[in-house]
């Protein structure tokens, strides 16, 4: 009866999604000039933020990230999101692949002042990924599910953010104690 059940599972069709969704903040000891400059620059998010392999302007206002995430028990995939930004308001900016791709990435940072020296980042990004059968997203998706490979995901995307925030907190503390030392 297992071996039937499992069967079922592997074989069974329709669109399989797995997603990631995480929200998170730090405060950084800069000003908030200073930090709206430091994250225009996009090797910030390449040098700082694992799995970022690349972000490549294509447009104006469009880029192509690439982004490597290790499902369980698999090789790392590779995927490349074509985004838009877009301005929501003075403090938010919004990085968005067109609405009903296959792989869409959603990413929102704010920034606002704390005090005078120090400002908050808050970023959200989703993750989502929409095949036909499991089995092209990993051969034992269908065997796993939805729901426990997206668990596996958004840990993943937390640990990243988590990794992140501790790089750039490093990175600002250090160039502003650069700047005090001049």
């Amino acid at each position: 009866m297992t071996a039937a059940v499992l069967m079922v599972a592997f074989f069974s069709s329709g669109m399989f999604t797995i997603q990631a969704d995480v929200r998170d903040s730090v405060t950084l000891d800069a000003g908030y000039a200073a930090v709206r400059q430091y994250l225009n620059d996009p090797n910030v998010f390449t040098r700082n933020f694992p799995g970022i392999l690349s972000i490549r302007q294509v447009g104006p206002r469009r880029s192509e990230w690439t982004y490597e995430v290790k499902p369980p028990l698999s090789s790392a995939r590779r995927t490349s999101y074509l985004v838009n930004e877009r301005v929501a308001d003075e403090h938010t900016v919004i990085f968005e692949t067109d609405p009903g791709m296959n792989d869409y990435m959603y990413c929102r940072a704010s920034v606002a002042a704390t005090t005078d020296t120090t400002t908050s980042l808050m970023l959200e990004l989703k993750l989502h990924s929409s095949r036909e059968n499991g089995s092209d997203i990993h051969f034992l998706a269908p065997l796993f599910g939805q729901k426990f490979i997206s668990a596996r995901m958004r840990d993943q995307l937390q640990g990243d953010l988590t990794t992140f925030f501790t790089r750039i907190t490093n990175e600002v503390r250090s160039q502003t104690n650069d700047a005090h030392r001049q």
